[in-house]
């Protein structure tokens, strides 16, 4: 089909059957397959300069990023999404694209941007009048705020969010109920914990409207308040329905939900089981999804193994000049870092010669002061002695002058005064 397109000439149906060849592969699991035609739809789409066609071409590779995990790449794609966004599009909307903008950020853990997201989704809401995705997306700022243990800006929004919709149906209020226990256990008030889960379990269940979903959310919600007996109540509603839709991921958590509940409720043999099945399970899913990367990483390496193998014989010259340039450039490198370890094997032989000279000088200069200061020590210590020559004895003095008193106090060694007696 493809190739009929192309041969036709007729590129807008061309881009269309690259799209539909996407979503085949992308259904399949073939992500690298649905990535390589979408990007040919993206290629003819830039020719044709189409605003829907590369509008959704950007779209599709956008949701394919999510598929690979690259969430950096999706934001990508989705920023070029809403540059040809077309407001008269049937197939998309300005908010769908928002929302899976605030779906990647939260990926990624960038929980400013998903606020500040979320306040463009709220203003375009209330233009349009939807005043339930004004109500979801105001409970979505309250979590913001929670998890910065912002407690009063959360429960404005929580407020905001009830003024702008309320309605008891299961899909907004357990999400409402949800939010209210997080932030009650943020400020203390376990007696408001305690009254919106009794209403909670009481409305669910006398609720004829919900489905195995909300008794999924709801026994999440008993699991988290530690009401595992109302717990067990609820995964006992939509359990089967999760093991035969045969979605591991889904089903899984509530065996883990189901040990815990029965075991704080004292049915032991059964917790122990079902903890078996989770663990198994949960080893089984984490098994799988290492098999399914190691595949990728083949057919990903096995792909580039062949394009390779083609470049190479058509190339072969190319890579051998490749491989002379590269062993060139690596002899300029070891010369120029020889040449740079010899400087500074120079610089620092210098350094020390110099050094060594200084302390040279130095010891000398010592000697000389240590030679000068003997000689001058040796001149006093004379000097000393001349002194002691000159000056009367003491017994002499006490022998004609009993009653006598000398003060003769030297500095140091020497000293200037000399007294004498006749």
């Amino acid at each position: 089909m493809i190739n009929a397109w192309k041969e036709s000439g007729d590129t807008a149906k061309l881009i269309s059957a690259l799209v539909w060849s996407n979503h085949y592969y992308r259904n399949a699991g073939f992500i690298d397959e649905a990535v390589k035609y979408t990007s040919l739809a993206l290629k003819y789409s830039e020719q044709f300069k189409d605003s829907t066609l590369l509008c959704e071409a950007n779209w599709c590779l956008a949701v394919l990023q999510r598929y690979k995990n690259d969430f950096k790449m999706q934001i990508k794609y989705l920023n070029e999404c809403l540059r040809w966004y077309n407001r008269k599009s049937k197939n998309l909307t300005e908010i769908e694209f928002l929302e899976e903008k605030v779906a990647a950020f939260k990926n990624l853990n960038q929980n400013d941007s998903v606020f500040n997201i979320n306040n463009v989704i709220i203003s375009k809401a209330r233009k349009k009048g939807d005043s339930a995705l004004v109500f979801s997306s105001l409970l979505a700022q309250a979590k913001f705020y929670l998890n910065k243990k912002d407690a009063v800006k959360a429960d404005e929004c929580i407020q905001h969010a009830m003024s702008a919709y309320y309605d008891k149906s299961p899909r907004y209020y357990y999400g409402l109920i949800q939010i209210q226990l997080e932030l009650y256990g943020l400020t203390g008030e376990k007696e408001k914990q305690d009254m919106i889960l009794d209403e909670l379990i009481s409305t669910a269940k006398a609720s004829k409207e919900n489905d195995e979903n909300d008794y999924k959310s709801v026994a999440y919600i008993c699991f988290n308040g530690k009401r595992y007996a109302d717990a067990k109540y609820f995964l006992d509603k939509c359990y089967d329905y999760f093991v035969r839709k045969g979605i591991k991921d889904e089903y899984n958590y509530l065996n883990y939900q189901y040990a815990i509940s029965l075991a704080y409720i004292g049915d032991y043999k059964n917790a122990y089981e079902y903890y078996c099945d989770y663990t198994i399970i949960n080893d089984s899913i984490l098994s799988e999804h290492n098999s399914k990367n190691i595949a990728e990483l083949e057919n990903r390496y096995q792909s580039e193994k062949k394009a390779l193998q083609i470049v190479g014989l058509q190339n072969e010259k190319s890579l051998q000049e490749t491989e002379i340039g590269r062993q060139r450039l690596q002899k300029v490198f070891f010369g120029i870092a020889f040449g740079l370890g010899l400087l500074f094997a120079v610089v620092l032989y210098r350094a020390f010669r110099s050094k060594q000279k200084d302390n040279a000088i130095i010891t000398l200069q010592k000697s000389l002061v240590e030679e000068k200061n003997k000689e001058v020590l040796d001149s006093i210590n004379y000097a000393k002695k001349l002194q002691d020559a000159i000056l009367p004895p003491r017994y002499f003095v006490n022998k004609y002058l009993p009653e006598n008193f000398i003060l003769y106090r030297p500095k140091d060694i020497v000293a200037g005064d000399f007294y004498l007696w006749k």
